[in-house]
């Protein structure tokens, strides 16, 4: 955002149900005049599976906020909602004055539920200010590609894990259901580009700020109003981007809608916003053609990748031999082996204590507590990393800070270290990927420049031969690949 703006962005991290929260980042910014509320999960398939998350968080986030926006006297706030709101529509293009139906999942049920809330606070604080804006289906990315959709965990919505399964992060993709009541069997949607949404929210900020002709509670469709299908979808990314797919259909998902698309006409009316993106289904997927060729397909195509499945045929029999030996033995984490692999590598460390662990998540932890971190210090890691990396962090009580990844390596981007580094600081967790170290002499140097300008760091890396100076103060752990 700071990029694509060129200006300062505060930024302030906690739990948008948390009132005390919340009032410190309003007092900490005097002259607050207007609020956006996107503090929600939004995954129906995760909703289905977890509704008592979405209930404490989407509903509490949006209670907790307006108790404060009262008694701060803020009185203009602009909701994330949802198309979810309407359920199954009675008919189609949907506009505003359709009832909301029975949610088809917790998700759409608390959207409906908050805007109830919103309703209610309207009638009993008239200073209040209200508009509610109903997403329809939002993909694409800004033109610069800085900022799309590129999840590091599973997928929620459709589109990134289309390009996750195209660079090959997912093996293929599943649509769920073909056998609705629409042309192709699969679900009908209203795909609105990114920067389309976004823009709304600046109309209708500005409208609510400096005109008289809106009510004070007011909701608004974001949609184009054409519907596409989600075969249509997958089809559209393969012929946009002339990347292959793997596709297969499943069975249909807990909380679908069979068909949805908007009626805008009333956004179109009120505030004189419509799509710029809406000339056809290729526009739609700026996304997925922006993403993937400029953020995922280089980065997969510059990294060298170890062939780690060809070194396995090569040692097959001896590591078979092996695990037959474990299983026989019933020692499966401090047998025999275990045990003389400890005391190989203590001597090949000149007498260092080793320690053997059942997984590289242990090992990380205990590298820590070694080095005698305490609560509150900060450990320097790279977006792109495993979750158990940040886990064990948060574990010790410490603060984990990150640092985006260089793109041609997924590496942590070296340049952007030195900025994160405070006189908290204690370690940097280089996370090494795809079969490649991290860039350890670059690190290695960096920390060498903040030790002669009294910061202390620490680096537990990975150990594959022997590199830096005997006094470096480096921990190391290995793990199985």
């Amino acid at each position: 955002m700071e990029k694509i703006t060129n200006t300062s962005v505060p930024l302030y991290e906690g739990d948008c149900a948390d009132k005390a929260f919340l009032k410190k980042v309003i007092k900490s910014e005097p002259g607050i005049v207007a609020v956006m509320h996107f503090a929600a999960y939004k995954s129906v398939g995760e909703s289905v599976a977890q509704p008592l998350k979405y209930y404490e968080n989407n509903i509490g986030s949006l209670t907790a906020l307006l108790g404060i926006m009262e008694t701060e006297r803020i009185r203009n706030i602009i909701f994330s909602s949802s198309c979810t709101v309407y359920g199954q529509p009675d008919s189609i293009p949907v506009d505003e004055s359709a009832p909301f139906k029975r949610a088809e999942s917790p998700y759409g049920a608390t959207k409906q539920m908050c805007e109830r809330i919103l309703e209610d606070a309207v009638f009993s604080n008239k200073e209040l200010r209200v508009i509610s804006l109903r997403y329809f289906n939002p993909v694409g990315a800004h033109p610069s590609a800085l900022i799309g959709e590129l999840p590091l965990d599973v997928p929620g919505n459709l589109v990134p894990f289309i390009t996750q399964t195209a660079a090959g992060i997912r093996k293929k993709l599943v649509i769920f259901g073909n056998n609705y009541s629409t042309p192709d069997g699969t679900c009908l949607r209203d795909f609105i580009h990114i920067v389309d949404l976004a823009r709304a929210h600046t109309v209708a900020l500005t409208k609510m700020l400096h005109a008289d002709e809106l009510e004070p509670l007011e909701v608004f469709n974001l949609g184009t109003g054409d519907a596409v299908s989600v075969l249509q979808l997958v089809k559209k990314f393969i012929e946009v981007t002339g990347v292959p797919l793997s596709y297969e259909i499943g069975p249909r998902r807990s909380g679908d809608v069979e068909k949805t698309y908007a009626n805008p006409s009333k956004i179109h009316r009120k505030l004189g916003w419509k799509t710029h993106h809406r000339a056809s289904l290729a526009s739609c997927l700026e996304l997925a053609k922006e993403n993937f060729t400029y953020r995922i397909a280089p980065a997969m195509r510059k990294i060298s990748m170890a062939d780690l499945h060809g070194q396995y045929l090569r040692i097959k029999p001896e590591i078979d031999d092996a695990i037959q030996s474990v299983l026989n033995s019933t020692a499966f984490i401090q047998g025999p082996p275990v045990k003389q692999f400890e005391q190989a590598f203590s001597n090949f460390h000149d007498g260092a204590h080793v320690i053997s662990c059942g997984n590289g998540t242990d090992a990380l932890q205990i590298a820590m507590m070694s080095l005698g971190f305490k609560p509150g210090m900060e450990v320097i890691l790279p977006v792109f990393t495993y979750v158990a990396t940040a886990e064990v962090i948060a574990l010790l009580g410490l603060k984990p800070v990150f640092v985006d990844v260089d793109e041609s390596t997924f590496a942590i981007d070296i340049d952007q270290i030195e900025n994160k580094i405070t006189s908290k600081t204690a370690a940097i967790v280089p996370v090494h990927l795809f079969g490649q170290c991290a860039p350890m002499e670059p690190l290695l140097a960096l920390a060498r420049l903040c030790a002669s300008r009294g910061f202390g760091l620490h680096f537990v890396k990975c150990r594959f031969e022997e590199s830096g100076d005997p006094g470096d103060d480096r921990l190391h752990f290995i793990f199985p690949i």
